[in-house]
């Protein structure tokens, strides 16, 4: 990490207004702009706006699904057809819950003089979106909730997911995050 380049790193590369020059220490996840946009039906021009945590959370659970150790434990765990759980009164009903914090891509992505923001700016870089997205995805028709509870964020997720599971409200919970713990 050289502090004294961060000014000059493309916008699409950058993760943290941090990476723009604003901090000295952090971390930053490599290589963002390589995201997959086709392989979850979202243009080029709307990933090149989401925050990486959003991109990042579509990977990891994708990944999940290929991994062939984790896959029909997946499957199984989310009821999704081919898996011996799949009835079709209960498939998809997974809850997603997810913990996020600090959703502060925007402030490194440039802005065009004399040209009205783009929707996608809004969208991608919400918190409230990320779970709705992965829902969306991968057809989970239960709840579907973004927590931020800064530093506790992914904690409290995962607290309420497990909640889901053990309460029977929505068939199946998963919870996790980052950003914000």
């Amino acid at each position: 990490w050289d502090h004294d380049i961060a000014g000059a790193l493309d916008p699409a590369e950058a993760v943290t207004a941090a990476a723009a020059g604003s901090g000295r220490f952090g971390g930053w996840v490599p290589a963002v702009a390589r995201f997959d946009a086709a392989l979850f039906g979202i243009s080029v021009g709307e990933a090149s706006l989401m925050d990486p945590q959003q991109r990042h959370l579509l990977e990891a659970v994708h990944t999940l699904t290929l991994t062939p150790t984790a896959a029909p434990a997946f499957a199984a765990a989310a009821g999704l057809p081919g898996s011996p759980a799949y009835s079709s009164s209960s498939s998809g009903a997974v809850a997603v819950a997810v913990g996020l914090s600090v959703m502060d891509y925007s402030r490194v992505i440039p802005s065009s003089p004399g040209q009205p923001p783009s929707p996608y700016l809004g969208t991608g870089n919400a918190v409230s979106v990320a779970c709705g997205r992965l829902s969306y995805n991968f057809g989970f028709k239960g709840s579907s909730v973004a927590v931020d509870t800064a530093c506790s964020s992914s904690l409290v997720a995962a607290h309420l997911a497990r909640g889901v599971i053990i309460n029977g409200g929505g068939g199946r919970g998963g919870g996790g995050g980052g950003g914000g713990g």
